[in-house]
């Protein structure tokens, strides 16, 4: 089966996704296009493909669930019996149901699921848990899934001769946290308002203004991104909610080293 394009679909606030996705294309030598989707994820400008193109679809995992700001964006995708990639990303504590979700969402939308994985990278809430991840091995690893499904589709002229593949998760999902008090991060001294975190924050809610303000806290997902973008670390994390998860990720999740998981 000939693929003619290579489609990128993410939302990548930290960019670990967006280092999976782009390690497992490797292997395609053909025209690649890069749909990033982190700052407009609410877009109602949203990609169709078509049945002789491939997308590899990545999602961070938020609390064993595909991100729930991007959710109803990849509901959205479109596909023409299309061979799909979905992937997920999560911080060494568990995928849960997140990619069991977003391959079901596909499977909806006319897509054709050829093979997916779970990947580990850095926890956002700290260094301490899979720091360094995405590293070498999860990078090897990721291209080995791209060369799986390469060969997996020259091995067949129709979509039809590949068998069903099965992920691991739960139906019903596991429930979203209910939403509690807002809280967003707070701004040191230190912050000389350069302002790579407004261009950072995927919810645009870091003002242009004044760098140092949250304009809306609710719309905060939590995701670290300007606090890892921050070249003087100027912003962290203060509110009770953040210190509990945290210390529940060090006790339970800082010591152990869990592999890339491949569905193919």
């Amino acid at each position: 089966m000939k693929i003619e394009k290579v489609n990128l679909v993410y939302f990548s606030p930290t960019k670990s996704t967006k280092k999976i996705v782009n390690s497992i294309a490797a292997s395609f030598n053909t025209e690649i296009v890069d749909y990033d989707y982190t700052h407009k994820i609410n877009s109602k400008d949203v990609p169709s493909f078509g049945s002789n193109e491939l997308v590899i679809i990545g999602s961070p995992v938020y609390g064993g669930r595909v991100a729930g700001v991007a959710e109803s964006f990849f509901k959205s995708l479109k596909g023409n019996n299309t061979p799909v990639v979905p992937v997920v990303v999560y911080g060494n504590r568990d995928f849960e149901d997140a990619l069991l979700e977003l391959s079901d969402y596909l499977k909806e939308n006319n897509f054709k699921m050829i093979g997916a994985g779970a990947f580990v990278a850095e926890h956002s809430y700290g260094r301490e848990i899979a720091g360094g991840r995405p590293d070498t091995e999860d990078i090897n690893i990721a291209k080995l899934l791209g060369e799986e499904i390469k060969k997996r589709l020259e091995s067949v002229t129709d979509l039809s001769e590949i068998q069903e593949i099965k992920v691991s998760g739960n139906h019903p999902y596991k429930e979203r946290p209910p939403v509690g008090e807002p809280w967003a991060p707070i701004t040191t001294d230190d912050c000389t308002e350069c302002g790579i975190c407004v261009s950072a924050c995927p919810m645009a809610i870091v003002s242009p203004k004044n760098p140092r303000e949250i304009t809306n806290s609710q719309l905060c997902i939590h995701c670290c991104s300007c606090i890892k973008a921050c070249p003087y670390d100027a912003k962290l994390f203060t509110a009770e909610p953040y210190k509990k998860i945290k210390q529940f990720l060090l006790d339970n999740c800082s010591s152990v080293n869990k592999k890339p998981k491949l569905f193919i």
